[in-house]
């Protein structure tokens, strides 16, 4: 049901796609003030070109995810809404669904690069993390 992919992207956006986003920010940065104080770089913090990378990586990953979870939460709100034929929620938001065209051309570089993140050494402890959130039960 439309409610339930509503509840799944949830998950995806508040599980995976922020958090990630949070912690490769912070990953960044700590690169970059241990490169700024001379400081050497510890084994689980990135070199800064590294920690550039896996935030274009995040992007390759997720893409426009957020904006098709609002999108169908409104979408969602429209089809409970009853007095709105159904045929015509569809109609109003058909230009909406074009954004579908480009996270379904970019899937499959998704998947490998999650799949890159998991082998490697960034990545791997903080997905399996996210993965043993109990909503992703």
């Amino acid at each position: 049901t439309e409610e339930s992919y509503v509840e799944s992207l949830d998950v995806l956006v508040s599980v995976f796609e922020q958090p990630t986003q949070k912690y490769l920010h912070e990953l960044a940065n700590k690169s970059a003030q241990h490169i700024e104080n001379s400081v050497p770089l510890p084994p689980n913090i990135p070199p800064p070109l590294v920690a550039s990378e896996l935030l274009n990586q995040h992007n390759k990953i997720f893409g426009n995810i957020s904006l098709i979870l609002k999108f169908n939460e409104v979408f969602l709100s429209m089809l409970r809404d009853a007095s709105t034929p159904i045929a015509e929620v569809f109609k109003k938001n058909s230009d909406f669904f074009k954004m579908y065209s480009d996270y379904c051309r970019k899937f499959e570089v998704a998947l490998s690069q999650i799949k890159s993140w998991k082998e490697g050494p960034w990545m791997s402890g903080f997905i399996r993390a996210c993965e043993l959130q109990p909503a992703c039960e």
